[in-house]
């Protein structure tokens, strides 16, 4: 049988390649049924990474946010049919660092980054890195990966923050990281007041469950006292000018012995006023990808239909994938797209069978 994958091999431009069908005694086969596109995947697929590391990493498939629907478990963990979420984090169980929390380990491998992403006709990947779902909307569970990313940066949260003062929370960006902070902040502290700044009106309409709504661009331009003080804030923008925008607001109105958390991504070096981190005895708390507990975690979330309506919001338009010309019409929807763009994967493929 043909097993296809579809690895972008420049931007702009997918292959068609011919992946395996052996199954180790650890991992379980999926067939993908719906992948979002993450802005990471945009990054590789518009050219807007360093010219470095595309050429260190491609030819690759690209997506790492995926829900499916299993085929065959070779450990008997799962039964054919059904649904999953796919984590596309690869621990190395060889690596001395046993300390170190799945996601930040050097180690680890990552699928659409270091290792192939799930734009594939069968997944062959560990049966322990799926999360099984039922009675959820598929087009919510393809949220999960981006869900577990906040309930990740809120578990450090927890770790570090004041005690005594952690009753108004400040998100910097209006996007999908941002929209989704504020909703599982928001699910997790239903009585801290939460306030979300951005630039974008069409944007901010979308968080009708907060407290405050700022569009920093009108709001403040004529505001001598500046942005309202905030005891902790989470930094959900990314790029070189934006984050050092968002940190630089964050610093100038964080109340002393703050939490900043990083979560935006930028592809250059971003300069941050330490000279204020020192005077206000700032802590700056970087945060990436998620573990499989947070996956759990995060499927957990979405049982609650006004927390799973919420996550729903923010997929902006469904594309039908069956073949590479639907993948690219969806990538250069995506490229203008202000939320999430999913594809339901629809590819030709062959009945699964095993290699003999």
């Amino acid at each position: 049988m043909n097993n296809n994958i579809y690895r972008l091999v420049k931007p702009g431009v997918f292959e068609t390649n011919s992946a395996g069908t052996d199954i180790p005694r650890e991992c379980a086969v999926i067939r993908p049924t719906f992948l979002s596109i993450c802005a990471a995947d945009q990054r590789y697929w518009s050219g807007r990474r360093d010219p470095e590391a595309l050429r260190k990493k491609l030819p690759m498939a690209l997506i790492h946010e995926a829900v499916g629907t299993v085929v065959e478990d070779a450990t008997g963990t799962f039964k054919a049919g059904q649904n999953v979420v796919m984590v596309p984090n690869l621990p190395d169980y060889s690596d001395a660092d046993t300390v170190s929390k799945e996601n930040y380990s050097r180690a680890s491998r990552f699928c659409s980054s270091s290792a192939d992403g799930f734009m594939r006709d069968y997944v062959i990947m560990p049966a322990e890195r799926l999360v099984p779902f039922e009675g959820i909307d598929p087009l919510v569970a393809v949220m999960a990966e981006l869900t577990s990313v906040c309930c990740n940066a809120i578990e450090a949260f927890d770790q570090v923050r004041h005690v005594d003062r952690n009753h108004h929370v400040g998100i910097w960006g209006d996007g999908a990281v941002g929209y989704l902070m504020a909703a599982v902040l928001h699910q997790k502290y239903p009585d801290i007041k939460i306030s979300v700044f951005g630039t974008h009106d069409s944007k901010l309409i979308k968080f009708d469950f907060v407290d405050e709504r700022f569009n920093i661009r009108k709001d403040f331009k004529d505001v001598e006292e500046g942005f309202p003080p905030v005891d902790h804030a989470f930094e959900c923008v990314g790029g070189t000018s934006g984050s050092t925008s968002a940190i630089d607001q964050i610093i100038d109105c964080i109340r002393p012995q703050g939490v900043i958390s990083l979560m935006g991504v930028s592809e250059q070096p971003v300069p941050i006023s330490t000279r204020m981190v020192l005077e206000k005895g700032l802590t700056l708390q970087g945060n990436s990808r998620s573990s499989k507990e947070d996956f759990e975690m995060a499927v957990e979330m979405f049982k609650d239909q006004d927390f799973a309506r919420r996550v729903r919001n923010i997929v902006q338009h469904v594309f039908k994938v069956e073949t590479i010309d639907d993948a690219q019409a969806a990538f250069e929807f995506d490229e203008k797209n202000p939320f999430k763009t999913v594809m339901e994967w629809a590819t030709p493929c062959d009945p699964w069978t095993q290699a003999e």
